[in-house]
């Protein structure tokens, strides 16, 4: 690999790979180490808005005693109805001009966020993350650029399964802003 130094150089690097793929493996158990019991704890409340509040030992002494498994799923429709704020409330993205005679191309950027946001359905994708991190606590989209169906890239914004997500366990800031 390469990279441009102060002197705008190109300087070669070099890495050794077994100490890359080391550090990687030490910093991916960190992660799994610092979320364990909340990842746990997520499936076990996405099971629950889903209204799957039983255990199965409870279900199958249940059925043992030929008593129905009745569910009251109180919490889907109280994360169905903040959703539904959330979805009626959305904010529009807007470029706000900085200096004056930056109007007009500011209106241009607004213009084409909405279009290509419109095009990939970003207001979907975030309201399910907004929806998971009701509750889960943590929500997660992926901005990027898909050359599978167009060689110039399209935008697309995906929600992204937050228990697949590991995040950087030395992580302060608010929506670990500071992770690695």
């Amino acid at each position: 690999a390469k990279y441009l130094a102060g002197n705008m150089e190109e300087v070669p690097t070099t890495y050794d790979d077994d100490a890359v793929l080391k550090r990687m493996k030490q910093d991916f158990k960190a992660a799994d180490d610092m979320s364990g019991e909340w990842r746990q704890e997520a499936i076990e409340l996405c099971d629950l808005v889903a209204g799957n509040q039983w255990s199965e030992i409870d279900k199958l002494r249940l059925q043992e005693q030929l008593r129905p498994a009745l569910t009251f799923n109180l919490m889907a429709k109280y994360i169905d109805a903040v959703s539904g704020i959330q979805i009626a409330n959305r904010m529009d993205m807007v470029y706000i001009p900085r200096e004056i005679g930056d109007v007009k191309s500011n209106e241009l950027l607004t213009s084409a966020s909405d279009f290509y946001r419109d095009n990939c359905g970003a207001l979907m994708e975030e309201s399910e993350a907004w929806r998971n991190m009701l509750i889960t606590g943590v929500g997660a989209t992926e901005t990027y650029l898909d050359f599978d169906e167009d060689p110039e890239g399209i935008i697309k914004v995906q929600n992204r399964d937050m228990i697949e997500l590991y995040i950087d366990p030395a992580s302060r800031a608010q929506n670990y802003l500071d992770a690695r």
